[in-house]
């Protein structure tokens, strides 16, 4: 479906057409299964969403409760969200990984995989140390928390008026107490929604706005809850991560060339080409000429590049050395073909030497590129820093 709740596609009738997502084809708010959740804005913001739902099972003939995701592409220039769900009472049960087979700490939690280990990881330890360990670890132990990842428990009451906060390490003092109204700017009631999916599954995907203490924003977050008893309590313990990547958190303060060029790394230079990405996605070709000159895309050594990946020419780059490779890039790579294998990856890091548009000398770089479809063509975007 489009951005403004258009189905264009499905295996089953037209259900939804220009209506919020929830209605499933009625306007009747009383069948609103997301309680006015703006289902297809968090979709299009974090680039992907798990949804916990209730629907018709054509095989089994009778309402069931169901799994869906769904992922954010881009067709010819429109935004899109294309998804897929099944049904867990037709699904066979699934083990969870045992924790001394998926060890993770905090200070490691980089992807969504990261975080649903760290809260398995997280429940185990707490069902066995029992709470009051648990509550003194979660909020000292460096296992348990670094930068804006920490481990939370929730009470699930189904409002932010009577669920209390269990453990809070950005905030221990609030331990105790009741949240208060939680609602955030995708109309999701943090405390309803938590309650809302526990009562479909034992675990899953929640997607809201929320502090991050790191920076001090409310900025999108991903996190992942796993049910479990807290003291005689129906309770949920979870942790989640803050991408600036994600589609709707690529804001020019948090993402740009001169922090990039100011300090270089690898998981740095990654955001940055996926949020130039995504511009490129959205924009078509005519993101070219604002990536090659807008200063939040060059900077000193940053600078991003256009690569097509039919012809191997480049398509934009404010460095003239790049226009110099255009269409023989594997030059660089000893006769590799670094276009058609990134392209046949999706994305990929490249060690090479070029020209440094700060200092015009060669020096060693690393790219990081990603494919994207732009105007019907498939290009590759990336940039680099010298290391």
């Amino acid at each position: 479906m489009d951005m403004s709740g258009n189905q264009l596609m499905t295996g089953t009738r037209l259900r939804v057409s220009g209506n919020p997502l929830y209605e499933f084809g009625r306007r009747d708010r009383s069948h609103d299964q997301f309680m006015g959740r703006e289902v297809i804005r968090v979709g299009h913001t974090f680039g992907e969403a798990q949804l916990y739902y209730g629907a018709f099972n054509p095989d089994t003939g009778r309402n069931e409760r169901k799994v869906a995701l769904v992922k954010r592409v881009v067709s010819k220039g429109v935004p899109l969200l294309v998804g897929s769900g099944y049904y867990l009472d037709s699904a066979p049960a699934s083990d969870a990984t045992p924790c001394d087979e998926n060890y993770v700490n905090a200070s490691a939690v980089q992807a969504p995989e990261d975080v649903k280990a760290f809260v398995q990881c997280a429940a185990e330890f707490a069902a066995s140390a029992g709470p009051e360990e648990a509550r003194r670890a979660f909020n000292e132990d460096e296992r348990w928390r670094a930068g804006p990842t920490y481990v939370f428990v929730d009470g699930v009451a189904g409002s932010g008026e009577t669920s209390l906060a269990h453990v809070f390490p950005p905030d221990p003092s609030r331990e105790g107490s009741a949240w208060g109204s939680a609602v955030d700017a995708f109309g999701t009631d943090y405390y309803a929604e938590l309650k809302r999916i526990l009562d479909l599954v034992d675990e899953g995907w929640i997607q809201y706005a929320f502090p991050n203490p790191s920076t001090g924003l409310v900025e999108p977050k991903s996190s992942y809850v796993i049910e479990m008893d807290w003291n005689g309590d129906r309770a949920a313990i979870g942790a989640g991560h803050y991408a600036p990547d994600f589609p709707g958190a690529c804001s020019p303060a948090e993402v740009n060339a001169m922090d990039l060029d100011r300090e270089p790394s690898d998981a740095k230079l990654k955001v940055f080409v996926n949020c130039a990405a995504q511009m490129a996605a959205d924009s078509g070709l005519f993101a070219g000429p604002v990536l090659q000159r807008d200063p939040r895309w060059n900077h000193g050594s940053i600078y991003v590049f256009g690569l097509d990946v039919e012809h191997g020419t480049t398509l934009f780059a404010s460095n003239p050395a790049a226009y110099e490779v255009s269409g023989r890039t594997e030059v660089l790579f000893q006769g590799r073909d670094m276009i058609a294998a990134t392209a046949l990856f999706g994305e990929a890091f490249w060690y090479y030497n070029f020209t440094d548009p700060a200092s015009g000398t060669v020096r060693p770089k690393i790219s990081f590129v990603k494919l994207v479809r732009a105007s019907g063509r498939q290009i590759l975007v990336g940039a680099g820093y010298n290391p």
